[in-house]
């Protein structure tokens, strides 16, 4: 039961704290975790990402991801489970969460529904996301229910705008 303990620590319904270098592919991206370096993290392993100008996907012997992007601005998050009819999670946003490799002033807000195992509106937020250049930090601010409202996440991205970046998100006290 411990692992089992430690692996709700680090998710959110889909969202979870994490450490992963992603590198430039002709395909798309390739994803390290966790990034070299890292002490005491506790997953690791590669993952070949497809991307084809519109959606990024990652499929394993269990589970699919698709990001999808409109006007290189991220829309929703899917993921489905195989052997499952419905999606085992889907996160939208609005606006759309901005492109981070054109860098902007101040911040921006977007509202994002969570969708868990068929339950539409399951989780509901505020995503904040500051761009200083080469890096963004992204703050996920959870309003409902109660035990997502009590773990918000922050997400550092450095190296924007060139072939590895380096992305580390973790859950904190705003």
């Amino acid at each position: 039961l411990v692992p089992f303990r430690y692996l709700l620590r680090q998710t959110q319904a889909g969202l979870a704290v994490a450490s992963f270098r992603q590198t430039s592919t002709p395909e798309g991206f390739k994803i390290e975790r966790p990034i070299p370096g890292t002490p005491d993290w506790p997953t690791s392993g590669t993952e070949s990402w497809t991307w084809d100008g519109q959606t990024a996907r990652f499929s394993n012997e269990l589970l699919t991801y698709a990001y999808t992007f409109k006007d290189s601005e991220l829309v929703e998050i899917k993921v489905a489970q195989l052997g499952r009819s419905s999606e085992t999670f889907h996160m939208q946003f609005q606006p759309a969460l901005p492109d981070l490799r054109r860098p902007f002033e101040g911040e921006a807000r977007s509202r994002f529904v969570m969708h868990v195992a068929g339950q539409p509106g399951h989780g509901t937020g505020m995503v904040v996301i500051r761009s200083t250049g080469e890096q963004a930090e992204l703050e996920v601010h959870p309003s409902a229910p109660h035990w997502l409202r009590s773990r918000p996440m922050k997400t550092s991205i450095s190296g924007l705008g060139s072939p590895i970046v380096d992305v580390t998100t973790h859950m904190y006290e705003p």
